[in-house]
């Protein structure tokens, strides 16, 4: 984890990767989005979405799993 750690901050790690990815938004305003696909019958689908927005007030996460809003986290900044 750094020093510095804005609204969010996002480790990962892909199995044949050689580097390890770490990163959060660079301005005190800024947001994320991430998205994870999944091969669906010889198709691909929009499996899993988590989004992180930032309000005058509040900094809010939200998960989506195959299109349904199902979590939703807020505090203060």
């Amino acid at each position: 984890m750094p020093c510095n750690v804005r609204n969010w901050w996002i480790e990962g790690e892909v199995d044949g990767k050689k580097h390890f990815v770490a990163l959060g938004p660079q301005a005190k305003d800024g947001g994320f989005e991430l998205t994870i696909t999944q091969r669906d019958r010889g198709g691909v689908i929009q499996m899993l979405s988590v989004w992180g927005v930032v309000s005058e007030e509040w900094l809010r996460l939200s998960v989506s799993i195959r299109g349904k809003n199902v979590i939703v986290l807020k505090t203060k900044r």
